[in-house]
């Protein structure tokens, strides 16, 4: 069941994973401001899935988004 959702526009050119990676940010950012407990997240990105279950250092835009 979809309670809320919300669509933002940045301009500009990213990689696929860097995007997926700033639209979670975005997301997560959300979700927190509205005080929810509970919220489910969901993504096709599996170089993102993998990169936020990584403890590896990634010295690049799309690293410092993850981190």
């Amino acid at each position: 069941m979809l309670v809320q959702g919300k669509t933002l526009l940045f301009t500009g050119s990213a990689s696929p994973e860097l995007a997926e990676s700033i639209g979670i940010r975005e997301a997560l950012s959300w979700i927190k401001s509205h005080g929810w407990q509970y919220a489910t997240l969901e993504t096709d990105c599996l170089t993102v899935v993998q990169a936020l279950r990584s403890s590896t250092d990634m010295i690049s835009p799309f690293g410092q988004v993850i981190f």
